[in-house]
């Protein structure tokens, strides 16, 4: 099955109450991960730019031969439809699924970084 989003506009369903796991805020901002490490810039922005209008594309080593990325999109609307859509799926141009979730805000991290100062 097809993941490729039409462009005729308002296509995208909506989703009924909120999903456990979507804790994450939607925004424009998109991060990747799983991505095979032969992926490169151009190959980024051509897979994704199918889903989207892409505004920046940044590719990042990973692991395991791993990459991840981070990628901008046009419109929250797409960057939350990329989201629901792929997450765990496989688009087209890839032979293996990848993890897509909301990018965190400059300045929040995740994880055991929080200071405990004393």
């Amino acid at each position: 099955s097809s993941l490729a989003r039409g462009g005729g506009g308002a296509a995208v369903p909506r989703a009924s109450g909120s999903r456990a796991g979507a804790a994450m805020e939607a925004s424009d901002n998109v991060f990747f991960s799983d991505l095979p490490g032969e992926v490169d810039q151009s190959m980024l922005e051509s897979i994704f730019g199918a889903y989207g209008v892409i505004k920046q594309a940044r590719l990042m080593p990973g692991s395991n031969g791993k990459s991840a990325a981070l990628i901008r999109f046009a419109t929250s609307d797409e960057a939350k439809w990329v989201v629901d859509n792929l997450n765990g799926n496989i688009p087209q141009g890839l032979t293996s699924p990848v993890q897509v979730r909301f990018a965190n805000p400059p300045g929040q991290r995740t994880g055991g970084d929080g200071g405990g100062g004393g």
